[in-house]
């Protein structure tokens, strides 16, 4: 079943033992905008994803549109 991106951020999230707080010192991201995006204020967008895909070393595409994807469970690409 597909999942939304804020779905696939708070596994991410969880699987790093990241606080929103330590996650936007580590990507350069604002806390107020990871918050966003975890609460579905915010969209993911291409700048977003592309920073979200570097810390995670995941593709972008994950973090731009609802899917089935099963790398949480996996881990991240290699």
């Amino acid at each position: 079943m597909p999942r939304p991106p804020s779905t696939i951020l708070q596994e991410y999230l969880q699987l790093y033992g990241f606080s929103s707080q330590e996650f936007a010192q580590i990507s350069g991201m604002p806390e107020s905008e990871i918050r966003g995006l975890l609460e579905n204020r915010l969209t993911f967008t291409a700048l977003r994803a592309n920073h979200l895909a570097a810390v995670f070393n995941t593709n972008t595409k994950i973090w731009l549109e609802d899917t089935d994807n099963e790398e949480v469970e996996t881990g991240p690409l290699s």
